[in-house]
């Protein structure tokens, strides 16, 4: 994306005699966008066990295998790209491409705060992350779409609680991160 697209979106701010700088979210953002995140990923992943072929669902089963061994990274680069990787397959193979559209602008956020949260991941959300993953996959093999809605559903509130939880370390004075 260039400057001028993330900044109509609001990931990026032009300060005078400073430049672009990559504009702060808040606690209350952070909420709005994973609600959101919620509502369209539980949308995709349904769309996408009732429609993707067995070739992607392999596939999305394998991305979600690769996650596992990527939360162990302390830097949690490998546990953004699986992610990344899981995300593409879900919305390429979910048979609307309206949803995929329409979550650009909230998967740009997300990523950005996935980035900036990494730093946070310890050994309790990483195991939560590793059981929503389990259960993820499980109902994707079963092609069971309520099972498999419910276990993103739960790992996008587990993501939006370690999000906030890390905007209010990042940025503790901003009275912006308050929610």
């Amino acid at each position: 994306r260039d400057r001028r697209q993330l900044e109509a979106e609001g990931m990026v701010t032009i300060k005078p005699h400073v430049g672009p700088t990559v504009a702060e979210i808040s606690a209350k953002e952070i909420g709005e966008i994973y609600e959101v995140r919620a509502v369209l990923e539980r949308l995709a992943i349904g769309l996408f066990v009732d429609n993707a072929p067995d070739a992607d669902l392999e596939k999305l089963a394998e991305a979600l295998e690769r996650l596992s061994p990527a939360l162990k990274q302390p830097d949690g680069q490998r546990h953004i790209k699986a992610l990344d990787k899981f995300y593409e397959i879900m919305f390429r193979s979910c048979g609307n491409s309206f949803v995929a559209k329409l979550t650009d602008s909230v998967r740009t956020r997300v990523h950005y705060i996935r980035t900036m949260s990494s730093a946070h991941y310890d050994a309790r959300w990483t195991k939560q992350t590793f059981i929503n993953s389990q259960r993820l996959a499980q109902a994707l093999k079963g092609r069971d779409r309520a099972g498999a809605e419910d276990a993103l559903g739960d790992q996008i509130r587990h993501a939006a609680k370690l999000a906030q939880k890390a905007i209010t370390s990042t940025f503790p004075r901003n009275p912006h991160t308050s929610s």
